[in-house]
């Protein structure tokens, strides 16, 4: 990972003092097309378009992406037009490619994302944001991969998302609005963790999230060494769930966004950084987030869901509230606990 991101600046740093090459431009790249690119560096690079924006490109190749401006390429060559569309490519226009007879059933519940356009109009604003329906079919700490209704996939990274609206059906935004309006009242051992909706970037959502890591007492050391499988069993025993990992994120970042419950900076001594030694709930009155809920980064890590009900757990000791960490096996560990929520 470390000479990616040394690659990944080097790219940068090269993009920003290279010499222009006419000719190539970011109009001449299609999102979702694969092309062999050779640099001004003497690199070769292979891969997708990811994505585009004023004035560079994200090229991934094989999971590794590299971002860099059309100044720094010194040819190109197109190897696989994108997936059922019309691309022009140097003024040679590639023919549709047809979907196979035998194309898979398009799932009928859809997801839907609502992603920034790339596009300006005349006066250089950004063209309305553009509403992706379709199937969430993988999701990391980088992007977001949907599978549309004929069975294409598309990738964003998250800063190209405004909102993920989850299983909805026809009219996703107000299914989610209706499920919002709701009432929602926690009990006492619980925090209301309430996201109204109307500010871009950010989901809206109400659910209430354990005040606590379990068992949710204060004065208690929380439980570890418990497997994904059983932390499920535990919450579902209370009538609860675990947390996914979106729900958890707010609960710790408050409606700000902090990367720490307490604010934007890490101050070490807020939370129990040691995780070796798990402290009992609320022994550091400073660890808590803007909604309530105690030591969410620090102390444990905590078992959530994420995409597809997968396993992964966040709050680790010198985590951020954004930070994900994949569940790999699901396995008890003597660093890893839990939190559950309930919702409507």
């Amino acid at each position: 990972m470390e000479w990616k991101r040394a690659m990944r600046g080097f790219l940068f740093i090269l993009a920003c003092s290279s010499v222009a090459f006419p000719g190539i431009t970011l109009d001449d790249f299609a999102v979702g097309a694969t092309y062999r690119m050779t640099l001004t560096t003497g690199d070769v690079l292979e891969g997708v378009v990811d994505s585009k924006n004023d004035t560079s490109l994200i090229l991934d190749c094989k999971g590794s992406a590299y971002a860099f401006a059309p100044t720094l390429i010194s040819e190109y060559q197109l190897l696989v037009p994108p997936p059922q569309k019309t691309v022009e490519q140097a003024g040679t226009v590639v023919p549709e490619k047809k979907a196979a007879a035998s194309a898979p059933v398009a799932p009928t519940v859809y997801d839907t994302l609502i992603v920034k356009n790339p596009e300006s109009d005349d006066y250089g604003r950004p063209k309305e944001d553009l509403t992706i329906v379709g199937k969430i079919i993988k999701e990391d700490n980088l992007r977001v991969t949907v599978q549309k209704p004929d069975n294409t996939q598309t990738s964003y990274t998250f800063d190209q998302v405004i909102r993920m609206l989850r299983h909805t059906t026809e009219n996703p935004e107000e299914d989610e609005i209706q499920k919002y309006a709701k009432p929602l009242f926690c009990p006492q051992d619980m925090v209301l963790v309430d996201l109204p909706p109307g500010k871009a970037n950010r989901p809206f959502f109400k659910v209430c999230i354990d005040r606590y890591e379990y068992p949710d007492k204060q004065g208690t050391v929380p439980q570890v060494e418990v497997s994904f499988e059983d932390a499920q069993k535990l919450c579902e025993k209370t009538g609860k769930r675990l947390c996914t990992a979106q729900e958890w994120r707010w609960a710790c970042s408050g409606l700000e966004g902090y990367a720490y419950p307490y604010g934007i900076n890490m101050e070490k001594e807020n939370c129990n950084t040691d995780s070796r030694t798990p402290e009992p709930s609320g022994a550091r009155n400073k660890c808590i987030s803007k909604f309530g809920a105690i030591d969410m980064t620090g102390n444990v890590w905590e078992w959530v869901t994420s995409t597809n009900g997968a396993m992964a757990a966040m709050g680790g000791p010198v985590s951020k509230c954004q930070t994900v960490s994949p569940g790999v096996g699901g396995d008890a560990k003597p660093t890893i606990g839990l939190r559950c929520c309930k919702s409507n």
